[in-house]
């Protein structure tokens, strides 16, 4: 479902890995595996429950992550990451009946004070990958193509934000 995705952002240069599991141990097999291209920073997405567990895993794990995306989800109300000088993305649609635009935006409380919203009109819940059409999601006014692209430009700007905090606690070069 979401292989057109990360095979959009690894045109893009950017290291992915799809991962479907119940929680976060597979995030640590990848950022193990001798195979991931030397990443030193690493960003986290989920979908709907996927951003859920992303966030879980950056609350057990609070010194590995350097960046998250929430692509239609939002934390647990347990989860409380505003404290945290993580750059964020929170990815929703206007159309989405799963995660609401209402819900997305209504836990901002729960994120750090610099997230950025990213509102894709007309879009739902089911094309932030392509498993079909969801019972109780809403219809699309956008076309599954454009709401991925409008989906991987937003994790690539997030990517450009996270490779921007690489290196910024060395001392300088002298």
């Amino acid at each position: 479902a979401y292989a057109p995705l990360g095979q959009d952002l690894a045109r893009s240069g950017i290291y992915t890995a799809i991962l479907n599991g119940p929680d976060g141990t597979l995030v640590e097999d990848v950022m193990n595996d001798p195979g991931n291209g030397g990443v030193i920073n690493w960003a986290v997405a989920g979908h709907s429950l996927g951003g859920v567990i992303a966030v879980k895993y950056i609350v057990a794990n609070p010194t590995q992550i350097a960046g998250l995306a929430l692509l239609g989800s939002f934390p647990d109300a347990i989860d409380d990451i505003s404290g945290r000088d993580l750059p964020v993305v929170s990815v929703f649609a206007t159309n989405d009946l799963i995660t609401t635009p209402a819900e997305a935006l209504g836990a901002a409380a729960l994120l750090p004070p610099a997230t950025s919203f990213t509102k894709i009109r007309g879009g739902n819940h089911a094309q932030f990958g392509y498993y079909g059409e969801t019972p109780s999601d809403g219809d699309s006014d956008a076309s599954p193509r454009k709401q991925q692209e409008l989906t991987a430009a937003s994790l690539r700007h997030l990517v450009a934000r996270v490779e921007v905090t690489d290196g910024l606690d060395e001392a300088p070069a002298s």
